[in-house]
């Protein structure tokens, strides 16, 4: 696999309330990037005192300006689904906010053999699905080991609505024969992996220990949905969430409005004994310019803002006052590292970029440091470690070496290629998305950089999220931006993009 690696991001965070913070298990995700965060004041009068002090109640507004593509726990692949996705649905175990390490969730209590290749699972008695037309009555009912088993089995069947597979195959016990029967249309003996040893333990069963195995339980992958669900509702799951979760979902219009209502039956409480969630609803327009987005925060429509463009950051950091001359701040501003990395993909199966010559011209032809200082005014890594991003402390990142600025080498491999001073090299065309994190800017700087230093040209073309990840993944686009964010927060995760059974039949890169 060949990548322009171009920066690992920095996540900032400016909030006026530090209360609405503590409101709800609002940010399950491990890579949150930007937002603000306000307070409405048409919200202050629905709030009502717990106990401890804790604020309850109100409607917390978001606005998100990708698109959902999928809400079904195998086929979220993107961001936007899965905020939405992880307040509906729990699995097994769930992330520690602080410390990114696994807690119980829907399992209360767990333990492994010796060796860590058997994992025994007592789950919470009394936890219910939502209450929902694919039931009986229409009544949610408790969740049992049964559904676990269930939701291994889904994980391992070929679907058009499955794209997790890739994270078990080689891992889980039985994984790849149960698959591979399945796509044979044979009827398979029982998933190895999984064993029902009661109503509330179950036992997961790996081929070799996996130092990261409670972790990787921690993605949407291990959501537990009910067989009702997925039997009423086939592909319809997309747009329909079923689930165990602090919310439920109310209102699904794609694109347009996402309502989750509080579940009334929740089995989470806090330290002082409050019912979770706090919140009574969460709602989620989909407005998609930046600049109409961040004036409805400041007219109090929104109390959140993911990501937040840099050349925006003036319009929220407050004035001088006329008095003091101090700088009166009207959010305060928290920056911390993310589990991500952006960069450009090459079409390995394309005329031009299956020599390697030019794709590594195109690397050595971008100076990623200058790119973060010109676009991102340095609120990230340069690419120059790899792809690890450098918050994962157990990985030696200064020991990992990328692809430095070279435009002479850069200019000799084009020229070894056929392309001297880029002399008869078509003109290619960069897809890209709209978004909060400069993207287009950084792709307007990426292709100047390609023409001064190459003298090729690049034309830029910018879709939206899902028509750029479905060009990709069909491979019909030659050269794009996109990005990796954590599945789990452990190197292996990013490691796992260059190795294993995925890149042999792997037509983009």
């Amino acid at each position: 696999m060949t990548l322009i690696v171009l920066w690992h991001f920095l996540e900032l965070f400016l909030y006026i309330r530090v209360e609405l913070l503590t409101m709800t298990r609002l940010l399950t995700s491990v890579v949150i990037a930007l937002f603000l965060i306000g307070c409405a004041n048409d919200q202050k009068s629905t709030f009502r005192e717990g106990k401890g002090g804790v604020q309850i109640g109100g409607v917390f507004r978001v606005n998100e300006v990708m698109d959902i593509r999928s809400l079904f726990p195998l086929e979220i692949t993107e961001v936007a689904g899965f905020r939405v996705a992880s307040q509906v649905y729990e699995g097994l175990v769930q992330f520690d906010q602080s410390t990114l390490e696994p807690i119980p969730c829907l399992a209360e209590s767990w333990e492994s053999n010796e060796d860590a290749t058997e994992w025994t699972f007592r789950l919470r008695k009394g936890v219910k699905f939502h209450d929902d037309a694919c039931f009986s009555g229409g009544e949610g009912r408790e969740v049992k080991a049964a559904d676990v088993q269930y939701c291994f089995e889904q994980l391992c069947t070929p679907s058009a609505n499955n794209q997790m597979f890739w994270l078990v195959r080689e891992r889980l016990k039985g994984a790849k024969e149960y698959y591979s029967a399945k796509s044979n249309g044979e009827n398979p003996s029982p998933l190895d992996c999984i064993e029902v040893v009661d109503d509330y333990t179950v036992k997961i069963k790996l081929n070799f220990p996996f130092a990261s195995f409670l972790r990787l339980m921690g993605h949407n992958a291990f959501y537990i949905f009910p067989k009702e669900a997925v039997e009423a509702y086939g592909d319809q799951m997309a747009s329909k969430a079923v689930g165990t979760g602090p919310f439920f979902l109310k209102v699904f219009q794609r694109d347009e409005l996402v309502v989750l209502e509080r579940n009334e039956n929740y089995w989470g409480v806090d330290e002082f004994g409050n019912a979770l969630p706090y919140l009574d609803a969460l709602q989620m327009s989909f407005v998609k310019d930046k600049k109409s987005e961040l004036l409805n925060f400041k007219n109090g429509d929104l109390d959140m803002i993911f990501t937040l463009p840099i050349d925006m950051y003036g319009d929220v950091m407050g004035s001088l006052d006329e008095t003091t001359g101090k700088e009166v701040m009207s959010y305060r501003p928290q920056v911390m590292p993310s589990l991500s990395v952006h960069y450009y993909a090459f079409q390995h199966s394309n005329e031009l970029f299956k020599d390697v010559r030019i794709r590594k011209a195109f690397n050595l032809a971008v100076d990623r440091r200058a790119l973060i200082e010109y676009t991102l005014q340095g609120e990230g890594t340069p690419g120059i470690y790899g792809i690890v991003p450098p918050v994962l402390n157990n990985y030696p990142h200064e020991t990992i070496r990328g692809n430095e600025f070279n435009p002479e080498k850069a200019r000799e491999l084009l020229q070894q290629a056929g392309y001297p001073n880029g002399e008869g090299f078509p003109s290619v065309t960069l897809e890209t998305t709209s978004g909060g994190q400069n993207y287009e800017v950084i792709a307007q700087v990426i292709q100047q950089m390609l023409k001064e230093n190459l003298n090729v040209n690049i034309e830029i073309k910018v879709l939206s999220m899902a028509q750029q990840s479905d060009n990709a993944e069909n491979g019909e686009a030659a050269f794009w931006r996109t990005g990796w964010l954590a599945d789990y927060p452990d190197p292996e995760n990013f490691l796992c993009l260059f190795l294993g059974d995925d890149m042999k039949d792997a037509s983009a890169t």
